[in-house]
């Protein structure tokens, strides 16, 4: 799985992606430029 981690793009393993729950703010850049590439959220 590719990951966004300490401000790099790496790999990571599913079961350390999914190990704990993680959130963004909605108005976080990564929110912005995920939804500029037409990926929707279900907002």
């Amino acid at each position: 799985m590719v990951a966004f981690k300490n401000n790099n793009i790496t790999d990571v393993s599913l079961e350390e992606a999914t190990k704990e729950y993680n959130t963004l703010k909605q108005d976080s850049f990564l929110v912005t430029a995920a939804k500029g590439l037409g990926i929707s959220f279900g907002d």
